[in-house]
């Protein structure tokens, strides 16, 4: 047995408002150079949940979690273990067996046992981990995601805590996967297209639509259904939920990427002093919601929907230009296929 095993991991992300997706960035811009070019094909339309049972959540690629794993980028599979077999020892050497040969390790662990968790002996809360390493003379693994520091970061957790993260759960499963280096990776003109498509007209076809939920707001109302999310959380006393605001910067602070990275490479025109601008407000809405969580100053709100509704209002009328200019180029090349094959 090895003493130490580190798979290729890395915290230089995109993608942090929602912690599973930042799993995913943080494995496939480590171990493939064209990792980027993945989240430029995908990562534009976006849900926002908002249910009676529910709490709103925003993501990308819509509500479906596995969607990242059944890309073909990674060999999936998971392992249930049986009842009688959850023991400390059990779960610890099945983690070590698993990075020794190249997998990573993923699934739910009650962070109440867990150090370096917001929860830590306070409360029972059953929350995503991702294990990427261990040592065996320190007795730890080393893992990746947000800690008490509210921060997506590097982290360890002792074998003896790990194991009892999983002691008196319902069920212990891991769910793991590698690169399928079979796959590779490539700009998809189409893909961006039509997922655009989607995010401008507000609704989620893409993939076949997997467990899409009449409830939840899509692509450009989710957007702007934060308004209204914003608007009732100042009325019921509630701090906002800065998740959204990170993940409406993100959202932004990506696109703007995906453009110019478009643009370098010769399929539309410099967007990018127009929509830097829909990023530096929703810069700025971000900090205005951790400044309103500490002051609870109710000219911050008003600053925060005018802020949120301008950057709507450009976001759209720049994607809709890139939209026109990518369909025009789409079509062209299908006319050129057609004409000379």
């Amino acid at each position: 047995m090895n003493n130490q095993v580190l798979l290729p991991i890395t915290d230089q992300i995109p993608f942090r408002a929602f912690q599973v997706r930042g799993f995913e960035a943080a494995i496939l811009f480590a171990t493939d150079k064209n990792g980027e070019e993945f989240f430029y094909n995908t990562a534009i339309n976006c849900y926002l949940r908002h249910s009676k049972t529910r709490s709103m959540l925003f993501d990308f690629t819509c509500e479906y979690t596995p969607w990242f794993y059944l890309q073909d980028l990674f060999c999936t599979f998971t392992h249930v273990f049986d009842p009688d077999d959850v023991t400390s020892d059990g779960i610890i050497s099945r983690v070590k067996t698993y990075l020794e040969h190249g997998v990573y390790v993923s699934g739910l662990f009650n962070e109440k046992f867990i150090p370096h968790k917001k929860a830590y002996l306070k409360k029972n809360f059953e929350h995503s981990f991702l294990v990427y390493g261990y040592n065996n003379a320190e007795q730890l693994f080393y893992a990746i995601g947000y800690t008490d520091n509210r921060r997506f970061e590097f982290y360890t957790i002792d074998f003896a805590d790990f194991a009892k993260g999983f002691l008196g759960l319902k069920e212990c499963r891991f769910y793991l996967y590698y690169r399928n280096k079979n796959q590779p990776i490539s700009l998809n003109i189409e893909t961006i297209f039509y997922e655009l498509e989607d995010y401008l007209r507000s609704d989620y076809t893409i993939h076949n639509a997997v467990g899409k939920d009449e409830n939840d707001y899509y692509g450009i109302h989710a957007m702007k259904a934060l308004w209204f999310y914003i608007k009732i959380s100042v009325y019921r006393g509630r701090n906002l939920d800065i998740r959204y605001s990170r993940f409406f910067f993100e959202h932004k602070e990506w696109m703007m990427k995906r453009l110019s990275y478009l643009h370098d490479k010769g399929f539309i025109k410099d967007y990018s002093e127009r929509y830097s601008v829909v990023v530096q407000k929703a810069k700025i809405m971000h900090l205005l919601f951790l400044k309103y969580n500490y002051t609870k100053k109710t000219e911050i709100i008003e600053s925060i929907l005018q802020i949120l509704n301008e950057a709507n209002q450009l976001d759209e009328e720049v994607l809709f230009d890139v939209y026109d200019e990518l369909k025009a180029r789409i079509i062209q090349e299908k006319k050129t296929r057609f004409l000379y094959g």
